[in-house]
C-alpha cells in the first residue's frame, strides 16, 4: 500500500504540475499568435480542469470526504474485501497529508523538471541553425507535453510529434524543422536512457557473462560421438 499510494501522489502531481505549465504555455502561445474565440473554450476547459483536479486532490486528504465515501455511499459493500482493500489503500494515501512541505517541494521539482525538455528542444533548433526564440519553442513544447499524456499511444510516440509541429506552425517554424527537433530529441532520450538500462540489467543479475553450459560447441566433437 506505501509504494501504490507514493506511485499514486506522483502521477497527481505530475498532473497538476503539467496542467499548470499547459495554461502557462498557452498563454506564451497567445503573445505570439492571435488566437481566435474557438480557442476560448480550450481556455475554459484546461482552467475547469486545474481547478477541478485541484478540488480533487485537496478532498482525496478530507477525512469528512473518507467518512462520506466509506461510511456513505459504499457502506453497504464494507465486507467486500475490494472495499476493504481499498479503503486500507486510501487511509494509507491519507498519511502523506502529514508531509505538505515534502508534497509541495515533490510539485516544485516536478515543475522544474517538466522544463528540461525546453531546454533540449532549443538547444537542438538552435544547433540545426533554426531561427526561434526561448520564449517561442516553450509554449509549444509545454503544450506538447500535457497533450501527449492523453493515454492514446506509448510514451506518447506520434501524438507528440503530431502536436508539436502544429504548434511550431504558430510561430513560423516549418513541418520538416519542426520533425527534425522532435526526431532528433526521441533519439537523444533513447540514448539517455541507454546507461540506466544497462546498470538495471547488470544489477538484476540479466547481463552476466556466458557460463560453460553456454560455452559455443566444436562440430567436430558432435560428428565423432555420433560415429
Amino acid at each position: 500500500d506505501q509504494v501504490l499510494a507514493s506511485i499514486t501522489i506522483e502521477r497527481i502531481i505530475g498532473f497538476l504540475s503539467a496542467l499548470v505549465l499547459g495554461l502557462l504555455g498557452m498563454v506564451q502561445l497567445s503573445t505570439v499568435q492571435q488566437f481566435g474565440e474557438r480557442y476560448n473554450m480550450i481556455w475554459a476547459a484546461a482552467s475547469a480542469t486545474l481547478l477541478l483536479a485541484t478540488l480533487a486532490f485537496a478532498a482525496s486528504f478530507s477525512a469528512t470526504a473518507h467518512r462520506f465515501l466509506y461510511d456513505g455511499l459504499l457502506r453497504r459493500w464494507q465486507g467486500n474485501l475490494i472495499v476493504a482493500r481499498l479503503r486500507q489503500f486510501h487511509q494509507t494515501y491519507m498519511g502523506y497529508q502529514d508531509v505538505k512541505g515534502a508534497l509541495l517541494a515533490f510539485f516544485g521539482l516536478t515543475l522544474v523538471e517538466q522544463l528540461f525538455p525546453v531546454l533540449e528542444c532549443a538547444w537542438l533548433a538552435w544547433g540545426m541553425g533554426i531561427d526561434v526564440t526561448l520564449f517561442q519553442i516553450s509554449g509549444a513544447v509545454i503544450l506538447t507535453q500535457l497533450l501527449s499524456r492523453v493515454p492514446i499511444s506509448v510514451d506518447g510516440l506520434g501524438v507528440f510529434e503530431g502536436v508539436f509541429v502544429l504548434l511550431l506552425a504558430a510561430v513560423g517554424i516549418g513541418v520538416a524543422e519542426a520533425v527534425a527537433i522532435a526526431i532528433a530529441g526521441r533519439v537523444l532520450q533513447t540514448i539517455s536512457w541507454l546507461p540506466w538500462w544497462f546498470a538495471h540489467m547488470v544489477e538484476g543479475g540479466r547481463a552476466r557473462p556466458l557460463g560453460p553450459a553456454f560455452r559455443p560447441v566444436d562440430p567436430g566433437s558432435l560428428l565423432r560421438e555420433k560415429r
